[in-house]
């Protein structure tokens, strides 16, 4: 299996989690503190296991991206409140 089928095969196996969390919370316009986190973890989980499967890294531990929750969370639903609002205008 090349690199790359095995990123893919990753992407795959998280797609349907955060695909689910991501639709819930674009019909609720809301994403609840525990389903942000989720996603999180699960963004990380799959950024960890690409480095590791990068050929240039072999030896180097993951590094640990800083995130600010507060100012991620502002951001996805200001992102969902636009489209949203969109939608609403369109559908008018």
């Amino acid at each position: 299996m090349t690199k790359h089928e095995k990123v893919y095969s990753l992407a795959v196996s998280k797609r349907p989690s955060i695909q689910a969390l991501v639709s819930k919370a674009w019909n609720d316009n809301s994403i609840k503190d525990r389903e942000f986190e989720f996603l999180n973890s699960e963004l990380e989980q799959y950024f960890k296991l690409k480095e590791s499967l990068s050929t240039n890294k072999r030896h180097k531990p993951p590094k640990k991206q800083p995130h600010d929750l507060e100012k991620l969370k502002k951001q996805i639903r200001d992102e969902v409140r636009e489209e949203l609002q969109k939608q609403i205008l369109t559908a008018e």
